[in-house]
């Protein structure tokens, strides 16, 4: 999906930064262009932008969450091991959700969990920006987009912004709702994300005791007050892997 209002230099150029990754928790890029005017006549709009990806048949998150820790442990250690490597190469995703962690099952060339949609196919909603009431036009996913990406300052963005969508994603794999909602109005979230801290944690199964302490440091307003990378998340994981509940 494309946007009037995208530059398309911009768009090829992330799109080439996704095709070097490889990864196997990172959905495999084979190539991109757009749509040509041939396009229409199977019901394309030419000039739209187009991705060729690996084949994931194993569907997402939304509809294969997990059942327990050790299921919770192993998406999570995925995920982030996906993250950590996109960002040691200086790609940021922008949009962790559910829906864009991909499952590959046995029929497929590479099983296993795939990081897909970085920020590429994200809606662009108009959000009020704060308490300052003004309208901005941001990139992402409400009910996981952090505080920072809400103001709309890419300045302030880093590997810390997709961990406070990982502690958003996490938190709904075991919750099963996202910790401020999935569906209210994309300015009332805005809010809760900026101002509201998260509910009581309420798990579909037994988790270790720390483990509600580090979705909250994920979750944290501030990004300096952040968990700040993947691999810091990995290493806090291992530390509190094993608590009783």
């Amino acid at each position: 999906r494309g946007s009037a209002t995208e530059d398309p230099l911009d768009r090829t150029a992330e799109v080439r930064a996704l095709a070097a990754l490889d990864h196997p928790n990172l959905l495999m890029v084979f190539d991109h262009g757009e749509v040509p005017e041939a396009g229409r006549g199977i019901g394309l709009e030419p000039g739209n932008p187009w991705i060729a990806t690996e084949l994931c048949s194993g569907g997402s998150l939304a509809g294969v969450g997990p059942r327990n820790w050790n299921q919770l442990r192993r998406v999570m250690s995925d995920v982030l091991a996906g993250l950590a490597y996109a960002h040691a190469r200086g790609v940021l995703h922008r949009d962790l959700t559910p829906e864009n962690v991909l499952i590959s099952d046995s029929t497929d060339v590479r099983p296993g969990l795939k990081l897909g949609d970085f920020g590429l196919s994200s809606d662009r909603r108009v959000v009020s920006a704060g308490k300052a009431g003004r309208g901005v036009r941001v990139a992402g996913t409400p009910a996981y987009m952090a505080p920072e990406q809400f103001a709309g300052d890419l300045a302030s963005q880093g590997p810390w912004t997709d961990m406070y969508a990982f502690g958003c994603l996490a938190w709904r794999l075991c919750c099963g709702e996202a910790p401020f909602g999935c569906s209210r109005p994309p300015e009332v979230l805005a809010a809760a994300h900026s101002d509201l801290d998260p509910p009581a944690f309420q798990s579909r199964f037994a988790v270790p005791a720390g483990f509600e302490v580090l979705l909250r440091a994920l979750l944290a307003k501030r990004p300096g007050d952040r968990v700040q990378s993947a691999a810091e998340t990995l290493a806090a994981l291992d530390a509190v892997d094993g608590q009783t509940s």
